[in-house]
């Protein structure tokens, strides 16, 4: 929704945006210093998601269970017939 031209008037410009909607130079310039250390800070947060992924693939992954002793199924009563 677009701001009428009205309100564009009084209300001034007090926006890092422009009529676009795109960045301002201030808001581009106001974000760079962080720039950086935020890749940074998301590159390592995706690499530990991902190491602990794949560490708890891998755990599962050896698993064996075969020492793991397995019921035999359960026996069903018989049914007698009434004649």
């Amino acid at each position: 929704m677009y701001p009428s031209p009205i309100l564009r008037i009084i209300g001034g410009k007090s926006s890092y945006y422009d009529n676009q909607y795109r960045q301002g130079a201030a808001l581009q310039r106001a974000r760079r210093p962080y720039l950086v250390k935020n890749v940074i800070t998301g590159a390592c947060i995706l690499a530990l998601t991902g190491a602990i992924y794949t560490y708890t693939i891998r755990a599962v992954a050896q698993d064996e269970f075969e020492d793991v002793v397995v019921p035999e199924a359960p026996k069903r009563p018989t049914t007698i017939s009434q004649e």
